[in-house]
């Protein structure tokens, strides 16, 4: 009798490890860089669902990396943002169950606003 009970607890837990491991949410993992190939760090990073408004940032590594994780399925708009890029927007980012969505970007660097040399032209005196 006490033989069978551990038979049928081995079984019955056996059963239910698969049911731990699914998951129903997605995410969003890529790499930024500029046109050189080099990596961009410390660019935000956001994902928005355009569905319900929520709304996950995260920080870009050293080597150019992020992941959006554990997003729930539906359509996301994913912005990245630095100091020194322009700012990068997809909408329509789509993001399925046990899912990743794969998406590198590269951007080039902003040009400083409102940044202006003057040049001397001639010899004037004024």
């Amino acid at each position: 009798m006490k033989r069978l009970v551990c038979t049928l607890a081995f079984f019955l837990l056996a059963s239910t490890a698969p049911l731990r491991a699914q998951t129903t949410n997605g995410s969003i993992q890529g790499t930024v860089t500029d046109p050189s190939g080099a990596a961009i760090g410390g660019a935000s990073v956001t994902g928005r669902n355009l569905d319900t408004g929520l709304t996950i940032t995260t920080v870009t590594t050293d080597a150019g990396l992020y992941s959006l994780a554990n997003l729930p399925p539906g359509r996301y708009t994913v912005s990245i943002e630095g100091p020194s890029l322009k700012k990068y927007s997809r909408e329509g980012v789509t993001v399925q169950t046990a899912a990743t969505v794969a998406l590198d970007v590269w951007r080039s660097l902003r040009e400083r606003d409102g940044y202006c040399r003057r040049q001397p032209v001639g010899n004037r005196n004024l």
